[in-house]
């Protein structure tokens, strides 16, 4: 019986070099070796380090998703190093292995970080949220003429921001000639 089928985040927040960057190579190979052999194969390396990088990314996701876009996520470089801190805090922990203190160190950080993101006590920078962060507003007029829905919206001098719920658009409205 074949178990489940992961599927991998539409977006990765970091890549091996920079997981490399912050353990260095061969402290990432050092992590990647199993049964004592001196490096690992090229595909056992890209398989686990692939793992991690989801991982992270998905941790990400998990804190950012309901603020952020993930396209916008993919573009901060503040996101990048906080999937590379979990990314390499992941390949450092997967035997069981005590973690290196600066890298749960900086994982900590991070993670309070992110916490506070989702909480919406701490914005990410460079990058804009999914909703705007002030409500919309819309100017209102009364029309007799209609027998229902009389309250209508002026659209051209309404906020022209995109809201997240759903509009209702009185189409016979859109095409009335004005008296």
């Amino acid at each position: 019986m074949a178990g489940p089928s992961l599927q991998a985040p539409s977006y990765t927040y970091c890549v091996e070099a920079d997981v490399q960057a912050l353990l260095s190579v061969d402290g990432e190979q050092m992590r990647l070796t199993d049964a004592g052999e001196d490096y690992p194969t090229a595909t056992e390396a890209a398989y686990l380090t692939t793992q991690g990088i989801n991982w992270a990314s998905s941790r990400i996701n998990m804190y950012c998703l309901t603020r952020y876009d993930a396209s916008q996520l993919a573009t901060s470089y503040l996101v990048n190093e906080w999937a590379t801190i979990f990314a390499a805090r992941w390949l450092c922990s997967r035997r069981g292995n005590p973690v290196p203190k600066a890298i749960q160190d900086l994982y900590d950080e991070a993670l309070e970080d992110l916490k506070q993101v989702r909480m919406g006590q701490l914005d990410i920078p460079d990058i804009g949220q999914r909703d705007p962060g002030y409500p919309a507003w819309s100017n209102m007029t009364v029309r007799p003429e209609y027998l229902y829905r009389k309250v209508r919206r002026e659209q051209s001098i309404s906020d022209t921001s995109p809201t997240t719920g759903r509009t209702v658009v009185d189409l016979p409205s859109q095409f009335l000639i004005e008296p």
